[in-house]
């Protein structure tokens, strides 16, 4: 009996690792583009983003991750405007959700998101583009509301 036991722990734990795999190589196999942030009061801020276009990618954003550059997001993309919720179950740190209009403007932002959270994150106004960021890096670049997203080709 301990026997089956500890052989159907074992495939369990197995199955876990193997859908934990799965969901690490999804994420690395996402479109890679650098982005700027054109400051009104001049200056720009650069990240290198992975890009979230498809509804997978964008369910899957960047839950279970325990590490996020400085310098690094996810880019949600959307081909229209609309209202934008989010929220940070399965997500292991802090982000900061900055929320851009069609045209690239920054309308809204929520700051250090508190990990694994099901609290909803909203956009406030109507979005087509929204960027995680770690926790901290909207205040260290000194990014506003009406700050403009640039997207690299």
């Amino acid at each position: 009996m301990a026997s089956r036991l500890t052989s159907y722990v074992t495939s369990l734990i197995m199955i876990g690792l193997l859908a934990f795999s799965v969901i690490a190589q999804a994420e690395t196999h996402l479109a890679r583009k650098e982005i700027i942030i054109e400051k009104q009061t001049g200056g720009q801020s650069v990240f290198m983003v992975e890009v979230a276009d498809t509804a997978e990618a964008r369910a899957t954003g960047l839950m279970y991750r325990d590490d996020l550059a400085d310098d690094a997001g996810m880019l949600f993309i959307w081909s229209y405007n609309a209202m934008r919720q989010f929220w940070m179950r399965n997500t292991l740190i802090s982000l900061d959700i900055l929320f851009f209009d069609e045209e690239g403007y920054l309308v809204h932002y929520a700051l250090s998101q508190q990990p694994q959270s099901e609290d909803i994150i909203s956009s406030l106004i109507p979005a087509s583009y929204v960027l995680e960021i770690k926790a901290g890096q909207t205040k260290a670049h000194n990014i506003t509301i009406g700050d403009r997203l640039l997207i690299s080709e």
